[in-house]
């Protein structure tokens, strides 16, 4: 990766180099909770192989931060979820309560 190609970021910033891949790819599994788990158990397998106590804290920084951007990343598809449900059960045609609107359904 030169840095070079459209949409890439820079060889400076390696560690973009998987989250510029996925989002160019369009890979829409790329940040879901199994991958993000994925990722915090592979530092946790990290952190218990370290010899060096320096490398097994960054390992356990890690896995924590791993873990709750998967928390993270599972709220928000329950709220997705929820959020289409509730808008599939409005009738068309309606206001959110939240927009504090009247619509011609109400009286």
């Amino acid at each position: 990766m030169t840095g070079s190609e459209p949409g890439r970021f820079s060889a400076k910033w390696p560690g973009f180099g998987l989250f510029s891949y996925t989002f160019q790819r369009g890979n829409p599994m790329a940040l879901s909770y199994e991958f993000l788990m994925a990722r915090a158990d592979e530092a946790a397998r990290e952190a218990e192989t370290a010899l060096l106590d320096n490398v097994r804290l960054r390992a356990l920084r890690s896995e924590a931060v791993w873990r709750d951007m998967a928390e993270r990343a599972q709220k928000i598809e329950e709220d997705r979820e929820k959020a289409r449900i509730e808008k599939q059960s409005k009738p068309p045609g309606t206001w959110p309560a939240s927009l504090g609107r009247k619509s011609d359904n109400d009286s």
